[in-house]
């Protein structure tokens, strides 16, 4: 890809994201490039000031690209005859609802932190809450 000319397909704001269209794209048989990966992985803190994560590929490729990645994902297979149909899911063991939400939190302060610290004070993970009575769900906790 050296004397060709790049075009950016789609843009993302997480690497997960990219990685994942990048896959989908190179499947194709399409090679593709991801503008600014190394330097995001180094710090992330850098993906607005860039644009954020650029999916390239060969100016000749962009539209086959683009319709690949506007196609929706496939639908998930259904399971073989004896295994569990569907995952569990979430439900309060309070009220049995298996409506849940997720639990808004304000992590501004601890964002702020990070970027005058540079040590992270942001608490990993999301939590959920029954919709029905408002009952914590611990994590992990499922209704099989």
């Amino acid at each position: 890809m050296s004397g060709d000319r790049l075009e950016a397909v789609a843009a993302y704001s997480y690497l997960h994201e990219a990685e994942f269209a990048r896959t989908s794209l190179e499947s194709e048989g399409i090679v593709t490039v991801i503008e600014n990966e190394n330097l995001i992985r180094l710090d992330w803190l850098y993906m607005n000031a860039l644009g954020g994560l650029r999916l390239l590929v060969r100016e000749e490729d962009a539209g086959r690209a683009r319709e690949i990645l506007a196609q929706p994902e496939p639908a998930a297979e259904p399971s073989a005859p004896g295994e569990d149909p569907a995952p569990a899911t979430e439900a309060c063991a309070r009220c049995g609802s298996p409506a849940t939400e997720a639990v808004e939190t304000r992590r501004k302060v601890g964002h702020v932190l990070w970027l005058l610290t540079g040590f992270p004070f942001v608490r990993p993970g999301r939590s959920r809450r029954c919709a029905a009575c408002g009952l914590p769900l611990a994590q992990g906790e499922r209704n099989a």
